[in-house]
């Protein structure tokens, strides 16, 4: 499972890789009166490209990632004599956008708005899950870091920006050092 993260001297730029393999035995109980055995395959290939500019106070932090990851299902015959063919699912992803952090100012700790626009391209084949398309994402959070070595995030983020995708969610984080 080899990985690297590499980054340039003279700038923040980032690589990052990683290629991931592994299997499953996994069990079935179709119609709850006996048990299959099948077995999967998957792996995961991953590439991201980040950056780091400043402008003035705000940091700006350009992304580029590109993912595949696929799931091959043996074929195997069930305990009722049927052969259950073997599938492959597989998705493409690509991703390109831009972050942002940028402090606003307060009296004591730090408070820092953050967030982010980018846009993804997926692709999945195999089983049911065929769709490619086009999609955006945003999101915005803040945190806020207290002298006390207390911090408090809070996000939120909308995916699906142009398609007939959507989800959304929010995050509420606390850390406190002690």
């Amino acid at each position: 499972m080899p990985y690297f993260v590499a980054k340039t001297p003279e700038q923040p730029l980032f690589i990052e890789g990683r290629l991931l393999y592994g299997q499953t035995e996994n069990e079935i109980s179709p119609l709850g009166t006996y048990t299959d055995s099948f077995q999967t395959e998957r792996k995961l290939a991953q590439l991201r490209v980040t950056d780091e500019y400043q402008y003035r106070a705000t940091t700006l932090m350009p992304l580029l990632d590109a993912t595949y990851t696929d799931d091959t299902q043996q074929a195997y015959t069930d305990n009722l004599g049927n052969t259950i063919p073997g599938q492959t699912i597989s998705l493409t992803q690509v991703t390109a956008g831009i972050d942002f952090s940028t402090p606003i100012p307060i009296e004591t700790g730090t408070l820092t708005l953050n967030g982010g626009l980018s846009g993804i391209y997926s692709s999945t084949t195999g089983g049911t899950a065929d769709f490619e398309g086009m999609r955006g994402r945003a999101e915005l959070g803040i945190n806020n870091d207290l002298e006390s070595g207390t911090t408090f995030r809070v996000s939120i983020f909308y995916d699906g920006l142009g398609s007939d995708f959507e989800a959304r969610g929010a995050s509420l984080g606390f850390d406190m050092a002690f």
